[in-house]
């Protein structure tokens, strides 16, 4: 049955206020992106997204450009308004002091001890309350934050370049370059958007990588390096010690980290694939081929077989170039 003219009008608003939020990757952290949009007879009159930790939240940048003509508009957010003091003052009681007469919301807090809070608050106002709209992409925006506020543990997504045969080296154990600079360059995106940056000691101790972001004009936070070695190494340090992977990830959760990219290498990838603690890949595929020497993403990834095996659910595929880009969530 197709969509009505007014469902429609108010999936491109909610639409809208995913886009504002998108604005704020790679800044927002330990906060979700949040975009949102006022409207009033039916045209847009204000907008705003979140900024940064600690900085005024969407709806209020949007209700600060507007004034005194927020009253009786609508106001559309993709997640629900907060309702208790954190760093800033509660965003529900702006809406109600504002007179927004109706809020549409994406989804709710993902946070069990407040969800719905703000939503009841402002229907006790006697704003009406509509949602949630377009619920499946407000998740996908801000999966690590929806993660992290659930389980304390940091949202993991491995980043892995392959030839087309699946190697990630050839026999020497060359890499650079299997994908093309493009496809790098769009690596050092994904690095804007995470806390930390994840390597093996292999990868470490012979690509020497400098797991930061390296984009042209690039002015915000860089990631947390941190490497790591499944098995323990000659020397002394942390460096050098055995690491249990389930009890790091716990750890850097209870530090506060949302977000883990996992560049590499193929052993440290194999085992976090293993051991289930992967939530997103993101796998470049170039064309090129290496044959039977080179070397293989995986090793050892637990009980699998044809009829059983682990699943890469793509939620978009695109090209760079000549590369193939898959990202998705796990099926394990």
């Amino acid at each position: 049955m197709p969509k009505s003219r007014d469902i429609l009008k108010t999936e491109a608003f909610m639409q809208r206020a995913l886009h504002l939020a998108f604005r704020g990757y790679g800044l927002t952290s330990p906060n979700p992106m949040v975009g949102a949009v006022i409207v009033k007879n039916g045209k847009v009159i204000a907008e705003g997204f979140h900024k940064g930790s600690g900085l005024p939240h969407a709806e209020i940048n949007a209700l600060r450009r507007v004034g005194k003509k927020a009253k009786g508009a609508t106001l559309y957010i993709n997640l629900e308004p907060c309702s208790h003091f954190g760093r800033t003052p509660p965003c529900a009681d702006a809406i109600i002091k504002a007179g927004i007469k109706q809020v549409i919301y994406g989804m709710k807090d993902p946070n069990p001890l407040v969800s719905g809070q703000g939503l009841k608050k402002l229907k006790k106002a006697g704003i009406k309350v509509e949602g949630p709209i377009l619920e499946g992409a407000c998740l996908r925006l801000n999966l690590p934050f929806i993660k992290h506020i659930r389980t304390g543990l940091p949202f993991v997504t491995a980043k892995i370049a392959l030839t087309l045969d699946g190697k990630i080296a050839d026999y020497k154990g060359d890499s650079k370059w299997i994908t093309n600079e493009s496809s790098r360059t769009y690596t050092h995106v994904l690095r804007a958007g995470v806390d930390v940056v994840m390597v093996g000691y292999n990868t470490a101790k012979k690509d020497k990588p400098k797991l930061n972001v390296r984009l042209p004009g690039y002015k915000g936070r860089q990631p947390v390096p941190i490497v790591v070695s499944l098995r323990a190494q000659k020397g002394r340090g942390n460096l050098h010690r055995k690491v249990d992977l389930k009890k790091l990830l716990k750890e850097l959760g209870a530090a506060g980290f949302q977000s883990i990219l996992v560049e590499g290498g193929g052993e440290l990838q194999s085992e976090m694939i293993r051991k289930r603690l992967v939530n997103r890949f993101v796998v470049f595929v170039s064309t090129k081929l290496l044959g039977g020497k080179g070397l293989p993403w995986t090793r050892d990834i637990g009980p699998v077989s044809i009829k059983s095996p682990v699943k890469i659910i793509p939620e978009q595929v695109f090209m760079l170039g000549d590369d193939i880009v898959i990202e998705g969530l796990p099926s394990y």
